[in-house]
């Protein structure tokens, strides 16, 4: 099963919800748990999908065993909280927690006469994905074990049965793509923006071109 970034998700009823912005996979066991669905006009936020949702794939097309009601109703990839900056005091001396002030927090909250909130707020953002797995970002840079930039992630091959990652398609170049196929056994470590392998560069030109 293919999942390619950018490809269009389309609900069971034929609806177009939104497109693939990140594969959600364990680096340790390399199974891939959901697809982060950007929000698109029937949904309004980006959606945690889980890939077993997931009924026929193509290269350019994803489609889901559910309705765009069902997907909309399915977890935040990201929930944000705005949360009041809190000052501890011990000994009568006060501590000041440092962290990015936003001064225009969620509608309510008590201002001053000037317009500012009363107290500065802080944002927090929590992720609704399964704990140790990575959201892999879409376009993903590859690196070889030497350091060298040799691509960036295309797609993720899974396998239906096991649901693990097989290959990623990385590409290289922009308008003229040089894509090779390379399977995850190579993988050294993943990341959210970055994927390093255990084999050199030299190596990766020696595969042949994928042809899909």
């Amino acid at each position: 099963m293919e999942l390619r970034k950018g490809a269009t998700v389309v609900s069971v009823d034929g609806e177009e919800i939104g497109s693939i912005e990140r594969v959600v996979m364990d680096p340790a066991t390399r199974e891939v748990s959901h697809l982060v669905v950007q929000k698109g006009f029937l949904i309004s936020r980006d959606r945690l999908v889980p890939v077993d949702t997931v009924q026929q794939s193509t290269e350019e097309q994803v489609i889901l065993k559910k309705t765009h009601e069902e997907v909309e109703d399915m977890p935040e990839f990201e929930e944000t909280h705005y949360v009041p900056l809190k000052i501890e005091s011990r000994e009568g001396k006060e501590k000041k927690i440092v962290t990015p002030l936003y001064w225009y927090p969620p509608i309510g909250t008590p201002i001053d006469y000037y317009g500012y909130p009363i107290r500065p707020f802080y944002k927090e953002t929590e992720r609704h994905i399964p704990e140790g797995s990575i959201p892999l970002k879409e376009g993903a840079r590859v690196e070889s074990a030497d350091g060298t930039r040799v691509g960036n992630v295309e797609s993720v091959f899974t396998d239906p049965s096991t649901g693990k990652a097989t290959h990623f398609l990385i590409a290289k170049g922009i308008f003229l793509k040089d894509q090779k196929l390379v399977p995850t056994q190579w993988i050294l470590k993943v990341e959210e923006d970055t994927v390093k392998l255990a084999v050199d560069a030299p190596f990766i030109e020696t595969l042949s071109e994928y042809s899909g």
